[in-house]
């Protein structure tokens, strides 16, 4: 029978018998090792109490030491565990082979040079734009797209359009812009001829007297064009008769010097001031029924030669060419 220091007190156990207790309580309170390896198997287990009657000047950090081990141990396995499943070989996603991708033969995409002519060709021939053997080409297929509408902008398009402007829009990116000769005071289809040019009964005054120019007759707010490039003589009240409002232009066409009068406009529909330049076709007012009028329309004159006499402006405008703003 093992002696024990609470059997009668005479023999306390030695230092060696009290650490090996104390691995083996230890070790079964944590399961670390099992009963029947301990290397105190033949000694029965201290308790708690015993062990400090038994040690009264044992050092904390002593019984404590063991502990934390143990518990790092275990902390350590509960961390590592779970992470190593994570980055481990099992949880490492399979790699998936990319489809395999056979490269265009070179011989298969025509030349740029040759690429537009292959377009039009296949277009005259009444085929689709794009060759047969390219129609999986996304690149191809754009480009015979562009090619495509620029040709049909070609032939619905005159030369003497001008193109749309703004940084969208295909026709403004294909088609360049054509300066303009000559342009009709209203658009086509705006206006219909009421006064010729010439002798004439004044509707209003009821007095036979020369109308020195053309009547168009249009909807209040029509745009009024100018006829080509030139500079404002003048904008405001009317002048030499003309009732108000006027605007006169002074142009150079064909090496001449030539004068274009736009009357009858309300004060808000003159948009240009003395002494500004304008292009041919820009809008320089609006239709109006201001002064003497019997309804919306446009006097339009134009004076020619050195002492700027008035001629018929609807033969002078064909004379010189001039288109409808915006079309042929």
């Amino acid at each position: 029978m093992t002696i024990c220091a609470h059997d009668n007190g005479t023999q306390p156990l030695t230092r060696r018998q009290i650490r090996e207790r104390e691995r083996a309580t230890l070790a079964r309170i944590a399961g670390a090792v099992p009963s029947d390896e301990a290397a105190t198997e033949t000694l029965p287990a201290l308790s708690r109490r015993d062990l400090r009657a038994q040690t009264p000047t044992t050092k904390t950090r002593g019984h404590l030491a063991p502990r934390l081990a143990i518990a790092a141990s275990l902390g350590a396995l509960t961390i590592a565990a779970p992470l190593t499943g994570m980055v481990g070989p099992s949880a490492a996603p399979q790699a998936q082979a990319l489809p395999e991708v056979t490269p265009t033969s070179a011989a298969m995409v025509p030349a740029a040079s040759h690429f537009t002519d292959a377009v039009t060709t296949s277009e005259a021939e009444g085929k689709p734009a794009l060759p047969e053997s390219l129609q999986n080409d996304p690149v191809a297929a754009t480009r015979a797209t562009t090619i495509s509408a620029s040709r049909t902008l070609d032939r619905t398009i005159g030369a003497c359009e001008q193109a749309i402007e703004g940084a969208s829009g295909l026709r403004a990116a294909l088609q360049e812009k054509q300066e303009l000769t000559a342009v009709m005071p209203l658009v086509d289809g705006a206006y219909r001829h009421t006064s010729s040019y010439g002798t004439r009964v004044h509707p209003i005054f009821g007095t036979t007297s020369k109308h020195e120019g053309t009547d168009m007759a249009a909807p209040v707010g029509t745009p009024i064009h100018s006829v080509a490039d030139g500079v404002v003589k003048h904008a405001g009240n009317g002048i030499d008769g003309r009732s108000s409002m006027l605007v006169i232009i002074e142009h150079e066409i064909n090496g001449q010097k030539v004068q274009t009068w736009y009357v009858h406009m309300f004060r808000n529909g003159v948009f240009v001031s003395e002494g500004q330049k304008v292009k041919a076709g820009d809008v320089i007012g609006a239709v109006g029924n201001y002064g003497n009028s019997t309804g919306p329309h446009l006097h339009f004159e134009v004076h020619v030669g050195s002492d700027m006499h008035t001629v018929d402006p609807l033969p002078w405008l064909k004379e010189v060419g001039a288109v409808s703003p915006g079309s042929c």
